[in-house]
C-alpha cells in the first residue's frame, strides 16, 4: 500500500471514530428534550439507551461471522449506510415505539462501525506507530464527544426543534459511505478479508477461561455500566444546578478522557495497576460530586472522573 493510500484511509477512519463518538453523544444531549415530548417518566427514559447497547451487542457478536465473509470495506460501508438510515428515521418517528426501535437499529450500526474503525487502524500501522495511532483514534473519539453535546446545546438554544439535530449527522453518514463505495471503485480500500475460522470454531471459549483474560472482560462490563450511565443521565442530573449552566456536564465527562487517553502512554504507570486501580479511583471522585448540590462541583468531579478512568478501555 503507498502512503498516499495509508494517509487516505487514516484520515476516513479518524472522521469516521468522530462521527461515531458524535452519534452516541446524541442519547445524553437530547434526553430532556425527547422525555418531555413523549413524556417520559422514570426508567422509560433510558429505554432508547438500552435498545442501542442491545444492538450494539448484537453486532459485536455477528461480527465474528461477519468478518469471514465480507471484507471490512464492505462490512464498514453497510455500516454507515444502516447510521444514516436509523439517523433519518429519527429525525421524523412520531412515538416512542419506532424512536426506540430505530435506536436498536442506530445501535447494530455503531456496534460494527466500533469493531472496525479500530481493526482497520491495526491493519494499516505497526509496532511504534500502532500505538499512536490507536492513541490519536481514542483521542479523537474523547475530543468529538466533548464537542458534540456543546454544538447539540447551542443548536437547541438557538430555537431548532430537537429531532431535526439527527438528520445532518445522517447526512454525513451517508457521505461517508459514498465515499467508501467510490473508494473501492478507485482500489482505496480499509481493508482486506479476514478469516475467522481460528476465533471462531477453535479458541474463544478456551481464551475467555484464561486466568487474567475473565477478569478484564469483567472490568469491561462493569466500566460499560458506569460510562454508559454517565454519558447517558448527567446531563439530565446537573439540571437546575447552578455553576457552568452553559457547558453541557458530558463535555466535561469526555474532555477529562480525551486529556487521559492522551497523555497515559507517556506515564510511569503500568497498565496492570492502571486498571486495577483507577476505577476504583474514579469511583470515588465521582461520588464525592453528585453529594453536593453544586453544579460547578459536580462538573469538576465528573471532568477528573474522566481524567482518571479514561484510558482504561485501551488499556484493558
Amino acid at each position: 500500500m503507498t502512503a498516499l493510500k495509508r494517509n487516505l484511509i487514516t484520515a476516513y477512519v479518524l472522521i469516521g471514530i468522530a462521527l461515531m463518538a458524535s452519534v452516541l453523544s446524541l442519547q445524553g444531549a437530547l434526553l430532556t428534550a425527547f422525555s418531555q415530548t413523549f413524556q417520559l417518566s422514570g426508567s422509560a427514559q433510558g429505554y432508547a439507551n438500552t435498545s442501542a447497547f442491545i444492538g450494539s451487542i448484537i453486532a459485536l457478536l455477528s461480527a465474528f461471522y461477519l468478518q469471514s465473509r465480507m471484507t471490512k470495506h464492505a462490512l464498514l460501508r453497510v455500516a454507515l449506510m444502516v447510521c444514516a438510515l436509523s439517523l433519518a428515521a429519527l429525525s421524523v418517528v412520531p412515538g416512542y415505539g419506532l424512536f426506540n426501535l430505530s435506536w436498536f437499529v442506530l445501535g447494530v450500526a455503531v456496534g460494527w462501525m466500533d469493531a472496525l474503525l479500530s481493526a482497520c487502524i491495526a491493519d494499516l500501522f505497526t509496532g511504534r506507530m500502532a500505538r499512536i495511532m490507536m492513541c490519536m483514534l481514542h483521542m479523537l473519539f474523547g475530543l468529538s464527544s466533548a464537542v458534540s453535546p456543546l454544538i447539540y446545546a447551542s443548536v437547541i438554544n438557538a430555537g431548532v426543534y430537537w429531532q431535526r439535530i439527527y438528520l445532518p449527522i445522517g447526512v454525513i453518514a451517508f457521505v461517508l459511505a459514498v465515499i467508501s463505495f467510490l473508494g473501492r471503485r478507485f482500489g482505496v480500500s480499509a481493508g482486506e478479508t479476514l478469516s475467522a475460522r481460528g476465533v471462531v470454531s477453535g479458541s474463544m471459549l478456551g481464551k475467555v477461561r484464561e486466568r487474567h483474560l475473565l477478569p478484564l472482560c469483567a472490568a469491561m462490563f462493569f466500566h460499560g455500566f458506569f460510562l454508559s450511565g454517565l454519558n447517558t443521565w448527567i446531563n439530565r442530573f446537573c439540571e437546575g444546578m447552578t455553576g457552568m449552566e452553559s457547558i453541557p456536564a458530558m463535555s466535561c465527562l469526555f474532555l477529562g478522557i480525551m486529556l487521559c487517553r492522551l497523555i497515559m502512554p507517556f506515564l510511569p504507570v503500568s497498565t496492570d495497576n492502571y486498571v486495577r486501580y483507577a476505577g476504583i479511583a474514579a469511583g470515588v471522585i465521582f461520588a464525592l460530586g453528585i453529594f453536593t448540590h453544586s453544579g460547578l462541583v459536580i462538573r469538576l468531579c465528573v471532568f477528573l472522573t474522566g481524567f482518571t478512568f479514561g484510558a482504561l478501555i485501551p488499556c484493558i
